[in-house]
């Protein structure tokens, strides 16, 4: 029969021990298994990252409210309401299997704001900031945030959103 001779000198006497090769036809180790697809990975990460929801606030704060309409808060016709938010960061995922990894980021890219009034949402290049009494009654400038209602609501009280938009990109 061939095989091998392997001898281990290691840890005391050296030992022998002869390792017969298989007989023909039997079947082969299996092959092991394809590294994981980076892209699945990347999918994977994707899934699991938790993007938060934007802790808006806004100037005039919340706290203005009409105790006559239910303590609804209220902004101002014709200065602008301005708009921020404080969790204005980059988020990371990383998925790891079998030597391959896969970082998921997802950047926030720009402040969206939708006045619920039916005019289109403005949307803003960075987190906005908050309105101070330098700012005046002018429109958001330096990394301001802001919209002008025009008009009082006919139909009652507005549902106004605010939003972020994340840019998202994976490495591998």
């Amino acid at each position: 029969a061939t095989g091998a001779l392997l001898m281990d000198s290691c840890n005391g006497p050296e030992l022998w021990l002869y390792v017969p090769n298989p007989p023909p036809g039997a079947p082969a180790a299996p092959p092991p298994p394809p590294p994981p697809d980076p892209a699945v990975l990347a999918q994977q990460a994707y899934t699991e990252l938790t993007v938060p929801k934007p802790a808006a606030q806004r100037s005039p704060p919340e706290t203005n409210s009409d105790p006559d309409n239910g303590g609804l808060p209220y902004t101002w016709l014709g200065l602008h309401t301005w708009i921020w938010v404080n969790n204005w960061q980059p988020l990371q995922r990383t998925v790891d299997l079998r030597g391959v990894s896969a970082t998921v980021t997802a950047t926030p890219t720009a402040l969206v704001f939708d006045p619920g009034n039916g005019d289109a949402a403005v949307s803003c290049p960075g987190p906005g900031r908050p309105w101070t009494e330098a700012d005046a009654n002018t429109a958001p400038t330096g990394g301001g945030c802001g919209y002008m209602y025009r008009s009082v609501t006919p139909d009652g009280p507005l549902t106004a959103t605010t939003g972020i938009t994340w840019s998202v990109a994976w490495t591998s």
